[in-house]
């Protein structure tokens, strides 16, 4: 079937863990795939990083929530990353008729990147530059790229990049959909229903009255960057509410443009380029 949707879809927590999660995630992809779609696919990982730490006796320091990648830790991100968690992907992928290709944002000068906060977070960056015609290569050979979220900066240096951040970025450049796959149901209000729908606008007072708060702040700051910049929508929510039938996700929350602007759909980003 001809491709009729290119996804950028982040997933993390039990969809990239060893077991039934992961096998139900490839299964959903290669689903989609043969109904029209074709992935980038973005993982993280963190916890698993954490857990290794932990158990090679690695301490992990934190600066408002979010780990801090010193030079002895990178190794041990970028071999989890790049490899243990990112070859697990593929694998399940490859099992099910896909062909899928492992990389990073250091592989065919994919992403570039920068030191975040001016180091705030030791080696972390944020991409600021994306290699939009080499994924564009990859998909319509028929490949299905999938990449964590390391990038070099314009000295070589590896950087650990939050991988929200990366998928907006890549969802930006290339002017696609944007999936965040969660455990949890969407942004919820207090009485705990799925909010389906926020613009831009909302975002910042639902931040402030502590109805987005948490984990789902930096997701919701991601989905709203990258539709700000050039993704055509965003959507954050489980797997189970997204089918190849329809067009957009039914439930979770879908993170759209205000209705009155609809040019900042494709307004340029000002740090993030695509090239081609």
């Amino acid at each position: 079937m001809k491709p009729n949707r290119t996804i950028v879809v982040k997933i993390g927590g039990k969809e990239i863990a060893p077991g039934s999660a992961c096998r139900q995630f490839a299964s959903w992809a290669a689903h989609m795939a043969r109904n029209g779609a074709r992935f980038v696919i973005v993982h993280g990982g963190g916890e698993e990083v954490t857990r290794r730490a932990t158990a090679l006796g690695i301490p992990t320091r934190r600066v408002d929530g979010r780990r801090v990648t010193t030079p002895e830790v990178l190794p041990l991100v970028t071999g989890i990353l790049a490899g243990e968690v990112n070859l697990r992907i593929v694998t399940n992928l490859r099992r099910r008729g896909l062909s899928p290709i492992g990389l990073t944002g250091a592989s065919g000068d994919l992403v570039t990147a920068r030191i975040a906060e001016e180091g705030r977070w030791g080696l972390v960056g944020e991409p600021v530059r994306v290699n939009s015609a080499f994924l564009w290569s990859l998909l319509c050979n028929g490949f299905t790229p999938v990449i964590a979220p390391l990038a070099p900066n314009t000295g070589g240096q590896i950087l650990n990049v939050n991988a929200d951040t990366f998928a907006a970025a890549i969802a930006s450049a290339l002017g696609t959909e944007l999936l965040f796959l969660t455990d949890v149901p969407g942004v919820l209000r207090t009485d705990g229903t799925c909010i389906p729908q926020i613009t831009l606008e909302e975002i910042p007072p639902l931040v402030q009255s502590g109805v987005i708060s948490g984990g789902m702040i930096p997701k919701v700051s991601a989905a709203s960057d990258a539709v700000r910049t050039g993704a055509c929508r965003a959507w954050i929510g489980p797997l189970g509410t997204v089918s190849a039938n329809r067009p957009f996700p039914r439930g979770g929350t879908a993170v759209v443009p205000p209705a009155a602007h609809p040019s900042s759909l494709s307004s340029p980003s000002p740090t993030v380029t695509g090239e081609g």
